[in-house]
């Protein structure tokens, strides 16, 4: 198949200036027999084309290969991939490059629409880059004949930005040698390098684009799924205990004369509890010991010493020093997290209580003795305390959001539910060993893609939980949680859901999703290379 290695090797032989009559050619690149299926892990490769006597090129070229997005590796190794481009770019001078001269997607020519596979790899590929990039990306056009590639109007329709597009047939570079080449493969080999020198004509036009905003951009991605993965079960375990505490505001409520008589019932309550679940072989974990909460799952670090390296991990942008745990909930340091052949997952079980018990426990947390009313107040004081905790997580994430939408080439990838109910489709029907754990793992990731949509489109999780309280006149947002003392306007509440959330401070939910996603597919064609070119005197 004709795709970026050939294009990358038939830019090698054009750049050395090999003659079609020559006997040899440059290969750059060597496709092993392996399927891609088989394939091994796969690294960021930087090709550097020095400038020397018969060079076509008036300058060094840097060609840096980078694996595909979704690729059959799944979501981890596109995490992977992620997380290998943002150090690649830090490395800058060392091992990597600091500016960048093109992005070049290399796609078939006869695609007349995009899959939501293709639709995710480009928007992967598009998401890593700062907006400054826009005017650098090339579409070059494999397979193409004379005529316009179907493929264009595809990338028109799912505006991927570029300042060009060009057919490179380079077949002719590799044609198996022969003592009587006929016309055609001098045609072939003619039209390649013509395609190739319209391409650079172009190229050496480019202005070189500084990697700092794109970094920037790598950073906050980083710290923003680190977020996402703390909020969801935080929220799922926020929302429990408000649950909770809802059924025992209820109960009182409703044995209000009861309490008052100093008798005694039975309620029931849905409680938040938490287990272990025992992960497959090969699969590694964060926790933390002091919080008992997973942190980052599936993790890629299996060594406990090395922690501090976990995406969880919250790192000074300055200094480039780990603070602590940006997901778990005390926010621990990196020695508190380790490795265990399990993670925590939370799960709801009922349990029966006593009006004694409620009493005793809303008495003892305000340290005095509480009639009917007073119980309530002191629920809807821990009602304030879970849903301020996770209305900071959010507007954590909703602060790197915004700043995305700012400086993101692409800040919002569309499409993902869809792409994710694809692949539990196939997962499902392939039935391929290990596909309960990794539908377990898209359900998850979608769980979460469709939070972060709700979140987006103003959503907020505690809504119907409010209800029940501003129908008995209370504006719990008056019940400051730290203190005993209570506003007097809580007896004439008549204010919106809004209002409530100047106890945290107020802004707008606009949460997108912005998360990774598996594909179990063969992968597409829809690859990316990176060009950078470097001057000398």
């Amino acid at each position: 198949m004709l795709g970026k290695s050939t294009l990358i090797n038939g830019i090698a032989n054009y750049a050395l200036g090999v003659e079609f009559e020559d006997d040899f050619r440059f290969k750059l690149v060597v496709d092993d027999a392996k399927s891609q299926a088989q394939s091994q892990t796969k690294w960021i490769t930087a090709y550097v084309l020095n400038k020397q006597p018969g060079f076509i090129l008036p300058y060094t070229l840097t060609l840096i290969d980078t694996p595909g997005f979704g690729d059959t590796d799944g979501i981890q190794a596109d995490e992977e991939l992620r997380e290998q481009i943002r150090k690649f770019f830090l490395n800058g001078g060392n091992i990597g490059v600091d500016q960048l001269d093109g992005i070049c997607f290399v796609v078939q020519a006869s695609m007349p629409r995009l899959t939501h596979t293709q639709k995710y790899i480009f928007d992967s590929i598009l998401s890593v880059f700062g907006k400054d990039v826009q005017e650098s990306i090339y579409v070059l056009t494999t397979f193409a004949d004379s005529k316009e590639p179907p493929v264009l109007e595809s990338i028109k329709k799912a505006n991927i930005p570029h300042d060009g597009h060009f057919k490179i047939n380079n077949s002719a570079f590799f044609a198996p040698p022969s003592e009587d080449p006929d016309k055609f493969d001098l045609t072939c080999w003619d039209m390649g390098i013509h395609n190739l020198k319209r391409f650079f004509k172009k190229f050496r036009k480019s202005k070189p684009v500084s990697l700092t905003l794109t970094k920037e951009v790598l950073e906050e991605r980083r710290r923003l799924q680190t977020v996402l993965q703390g909020i969801q079960p935080q929220i799922t375990a926020g929302l429990g205990r408000l649950e909770q505490l809802r059924q025992e505001h209820a109960a009182l409520r409703r044995y209000e004369a009861e309490i008052e008589a100093n008798k005694n019932f039975i309620i029931k309550v849905n409680v938040q509890k938490q287990r272990k679940v025992d992960l497959a072989t090969g699969t590694y974990v964060t926790n933390c010991l002091r919080c008992n909460f997973t942190c980052h799952y599936p993790c890629m670090i299996p060594e406990d010493q090395l922690k501090e390296r976990c995406s969880a991990m919250a790192m000074n942008m300055e200094t480039g020093e780990v603070m602590h745990c940006a997901v778990c909930p005390n926010k621990c340091s990196p020695d508190e997290h380790v490795n265990n052949p399990y993670r925590f997952e939370l799960y709801e079980e009922e349990e029966t209580r006593t009006a004694e018990e409620l009493k005793k426990k809303y008495e003892a947390a305000a340290g005095k003795r509480l009639d009917a009313e007073g119980i309530v107040k002191e629920i809807i004081k821990d009602f304030n305390k879970e849903r301020s905790k996770i209305l900071e997580l959010i507007k954590e994430a909703h602060q790197c959001l915004q700043k995305l939408d700012k400086i993101a080439l692409k800040p919002d990838p569309l499409g993902v539910t869809d792409y994710l109910d694809l692949l539990i489709r196939t997962e499902k029907r392939e039935a391929r060993p290990g596909y309960a754990q990794r539908i377990k793992y898209l359900e998850d990731t979608r769980a979460k893609a469709e939070l972060s949509e709700k979140l987006r489109e103003d959503f907020d999780p505690f809504r119907e939980y409010m209800k029940e309280f501003e129908e008995e006149g209370f504006n719990i947002c008056l019940f400051d949680p730290d203190s005993d003392v209570e506003d007097a306007e809580n007896e004439s509440y008549s204010g919106n859901r809004y209002d409530c959330l100047k106890c945290v401070d107020a802004f707008i939910f606009t949460i997108y999703a912005l998360v990774f996603f598996e594909n179990s597919f063969k992968p597409s064609d829809s690859s990316i290379m990176l060009t950078a070119r470097l001057h000398r005197n």
